[in-house]
């Protein structure tokens, strides 16, 4: 059969100043060891005796820090648990980068070929200006009229151009200007995300 051991909830304002002393020096000393612990750990030291057998850590913190085996014990497996715990949030972290570069990578294709398809229509303006007779190149959202404006439209907005000339300075240089800076903040995002994944994976703590 199994026990069930219920502790009792004690406020530090029912406790005498010293008791609330030795409390917060255990506490302090508890913390010491913990953090000696997780750099032993972290640093994989090893400790011998005098004899040349290796010493525990668990028996080193006990040596150094005068302490019981309860404490040192429990002070051992808490910086055990911060290791483990924080390997653990490494991977997630590395997940979630990992998808952010898959979604960043998929976004900035997408922006270079529209960019790319601008500059086509940009370049059979030059030609056509040019060369009236070579045609003119647009898109579902771009369309020519026989007046000579120029209809955008995006879902429900639609912008009107009287002139040829107009539609290339106010709008399509603009919008090409507009996508070459969200590319290199795009370009900048990933290549952080790159470096911030290695690091994970270099250096998990």
């Amino acid at each position: 059969m199994k026990k069930c051991l219920a502790s009792r909830y004690i406020k530090k304002t029912d406790l005498q100043p010293e008791e609330n002393e030795r409390i917060l020096q255990d506490l302090f000393a508890f913390n010491s060891m913990k953090r000696t612990s997780f750099l032993w750990q972290r640093q994989d030291r090893k400790f011998f005796r005098d004899d040349g057998k290796e010493l525990s850590h668990q028996l080193k913190l006990k040596e150094v820090f005068e302490c019981k085996d309860y404490f040192a014990n429990s002070a051992r497996m808490a910086a055990a648990a911060m290791i483990k715990s924080g390997q653990e949030l490494a991977k997630l972290y590395i997940e979630d980068a990992k998808e952010d570069i898959k979604a960043i990578r998929k976004a900035l294709r997408k922006k270079k070929n529209y960019r790319k398809k601008l500059l086509k229509i940009k370049e059979s303006i030059i030609k056509h200006t040019k060369d009236p007779k070579k045609p003119l190149k647009g898109s579902a959202n771009i369309q020519y009229q026989k007046d000579g404006s120029v209809t955008v439209q995006f879902f429900q907005k639609i912008w009107v151009y009287e002139t040829l000339y107009l539609f290339e300075h106010q709008w399509l240089d603009r919008k090409l200007r507009q996508i070459k800076t969200q590319i290199a903040k795009m370009e900048h995002k990933l290549k952080r995300l790159e470096i911030r994944q290695q690091r994970l994976k270099d250096h998990p703590l």
